[in-house]
């Protein structure tokens, strides 16, 4: 019996890793690096700490580290916020999830800047028993341990809960969980989802019936 769902938020709750990735470039741009768009795209896989440790080797200190991911994340804002806009359905399937009495969760690699950027924006904060960023982890994705989190203070199971998630770390962190996983096809091709290990795709929420998703 399905209890919770668990989100994921960039690429799943938002289409706006197009946008992350604009961010990065015009960052490094800003920082003296300039890359062809296609070498860049390449290497700035993983989380800000990786990204910026690839760029900058010489930047070591946490706070420095810190005060420059803050200056990306400040300037993917402001690219994307004119264009701030949810997944299609995504408002209606939550609050439809809600009036059955399932829990819902965010679990996001994302900092709280961006999280208040993304919930508030849209409107959708309220539809959310339960809030996991990534500074209340030691381990990003794919270590489930977001995942886990986020279960626990739902109070539900792993074999209670489906778990939306773009990303192929998001998508390996569900199944290293023993976790249903449905993959939002705004980031990666159905094609490139499933051959990752994700057998059920959705281009959008208004594809997903509530009650198919309880019997399934």
């Amino acid at each position: 019996m399905i209890k919770a769902l668990l989100f994921d938020m960039d690429g799943t709750l938002a289409d706006n890793m197009g946008y992350h990735a604009r961010a990065w470039i015009e960052f490094l741009r800003r920082n003296g690096v300039i890359l062809p768009d296609a070498q860049a795209q390449r290497r700035i896989q993983g989380t800000i700490g990786e990204v910026i440790a690839r760029f900058f080797p010489e930047v070591t200190s946490p706070e420095q580290v810190h005060r420059l991911g803050q200056e990306k994340e400040r300037l993917y804002r402001e690219l994307y916020s004119p264009q701030l806009a949810e997944i299609p359905g995504l408002t209606i399937f939550l609050n439809k999830a809600r009036s059955r009495g399932l829990h819902i969760g965010l679990a996001t690699m994302g900092d709280q800047p961006n999280i208040d950027f993304i919930l508030d924006g849209l409107g959708i904060r309220t539809c959310f028993d339960v809030i996991t960023g990534s500074e209340q982890i030691s381990n990003g994705k794919p270590d489930p341990e977001i995942f886990k989190l986020t279960l626990d203070r739902l109070g539900a199971t792993t074999e209670e809960c489906v778990i939306f998630e773009d990303s192929y770390a998001g998508i390996e962190a569900a199944r290293r969980l023993g976790a249903r996983v449905i993959g939002i096809e705004s980031t990666h091709s159905r094609t490139e989802l499933i051959e990752s290990g994700c057998p059920e795709t959705i281009t959008d929420y208004r594809e997903l019936s509530l009650d198919d998703l309880l019997q399934g």
